[in-house]
């Protein structure tokens, strides 16, 4: 388990392969001023505290970004304190590499919605980011109890039980993927497959 210590795994996982779903999950409610330019988004019918959410997801989703980070950090401070935007908030935080940061917005995010998948996807990516596997599979599960078709945590799952060198739960959400129509990196099945006969 030394692998695990030196953060050598989050490496070699990402290079070998190639999963695309440690990433944290942006959470946008109603954007539809999808397009436009961010001093374009203040529409009649929005209020201002709207316009600040819709800005900080326009930045977060184009990579800006600190731009996003403070425009929920306005909204907090104006006393908006919604899930939403502290999960948006951790995205930032976790995107800019502010990992421990990221991981008190999901945190927050979960106090005031207890049954925001998201939030714990999200929690069990940065906890795997920083190593502590056995807290990220912990989150992956509270946000199976409340959606057990989220294929993102299935996979994550799977990649985090292989991490641990749990071979046979790595392969049981494997199996749960293609059940539910998802095509698992063929590199991380076979790398899967040589574990289990040995």
């Amino acid at each position: 388990m030394q692998f695990l210590k030196d953060g050598l795994w989050k490496v070699g996982l990402a290079i070998i392969l190639a999963i695309p779903c440690l990433v944290p999950i942006k959470s946008y409610g109603n954007i539809e001023p999808c397009g436009l330019k961010p001093e374009k988004i203040i529409v009649k019918n929005y209020s201002h505290l709207e316009v600040h959410y819709f800005k900080g997801n326009f930045y977060l989703n184009k990579g800006m970004v600190d731009e996003a980070i403070l425009e929920y950090e306005k909204l907090l401070d104006m006393g908006y304190s919604y899930s939403e935007v502290h999960n948006n908030l951790g995205v930032a935080y976790f995107d800019k590499g502010m990992v421990d940061e990221a991981i008190l917005e999901y945190k927050k995010a979960l106090k005031i919605n207890p049954k925001y998948m998201e939030a714990y996807y999200n929690l069990g990516v940065a906890y795997f980011d920083k190593g502590m596997v056995d807290e990220a599979i912990l989150e992956y599960k509270k946000a199976l109890k409340i959606n057990p078709k989220y294929t993102e945590v299935h996979n994550n799952l799977a990649v985090a039980y292989f991490a641990k060198g749990i071979f046979d739960l790595a392969w049981e959400h494997i199996k749960i993927l293609e059940m539910l129509g998802h095509s698992p990196n063929p590199q991380f099945i076979e790398l899967l497959k040589k574990r289990l006969l040995k």
